[in-house]
């Protein structure tokens, strides 16, 4: 199993977390979601996530994973707590760039485009990218890794199988170089082969910068232990250590 805190538990606060000497990349304090009727369905006491930092979060369906996820993108709002970036806390004026910075990459993937190309290009049309630009090439290169040829940009989104629409997911969330990646179940409808892909270019991405990170919701052990290195689990919308963990 993934350590909960592989040597030196209670990093900056977190109970959970490894000591580091850099302050966290992220850090998220008292976390809340509730229902209309004021009852909690997230609650996240202390998570701290440093640069180069590969954290695995663990849990049944429904208990919260996602929800997490989407809070630290800024995705859904929140009711109580605090999000802090490189220690400075972040404003509502600051969600525009936050989200240019932190990208989550949900399970289902979505195309709202007429090709793979489009949808590949459709970023650069929101504020948080306009001052970047589609890198053709390079998506080829990342294309051209899982055996697609250039025709592949000029196919329909909603032709792709789910695997194949995963592919082009992950490919358009790196070309926009986030510095922390949150990853839903990205490459659940890969296979093996592909999925093999995927983690490569990943590793790849982290080690082009030891400032990036990246948390990964899979309910795949071997891939957990493949690609992350400390975890965390969610039971009932409340973030815990891993049951076992040190």
């Amino acid at each position: 199993m993934i350590p909960s805190d592989p040597q030196h538990p209670g990093g900056d606060g977190d109970p959970f977390a490894v000591s580091h000497p850099a302050p966290p990349l992220i850090e998220a304090r008292a976390l809340c979601r509730r229902t209309p009727a004021g009852l909690p369905f997230l609650e996240v006491g202390q998570l701290a996530l440093y640069p180069g930092d590969r954290v695995a979060i663990e849990g049944p369906s429904g208990a919260g994973k996602s929800l997490l996820l989407r809070a630290l993108a800024l995705l859904d709002p929140l009711d109580d707590g605090q999000l802090l970036w490189c220690g400075q806390p972040i404003r509502g004026e600051d969600t525009p760039r936050h989200r240019a910075r932190v990208s989550y990459l949900p399970q289902r993937a979505h195309h709202p485009a007429p090709t793979v190309e489009a949808s590949l290009q459709l970023p650069y049309q929101w504020g948080a990218h306009q001052d970047q630009s589609f890198n053709r090439a390079l998506a080829m290169e990342w294309l051209g890794a899982w055996g697609r040829d250039p025709e592949f940009l000029k196919a329909k989104p909603t032709h792709l199988s789910g695997g194949e629409a995963q592919m082009v997911s992950l490919i358009r969330t790196l070309l926009l170089a986030p510095t922390l990646l949150l990853l839903d179940e990205c490459t659940a409808a890969m296979d093996p082969l592909a999925t093999q892909t995927a983690e490569v270019l990943l590793e790849n991405w982290l080690a082009a910068d030891s400032g990036r990170a990246l948390v990964w919701v899979s309910h795949d052990p071997a891939q957990r232990h493949r690609m992350t290195r400390r975890a965390r689990t969610m039971r009932s919308g409340q973030l815990q250590p891993v049951e076992g963990g040190q």
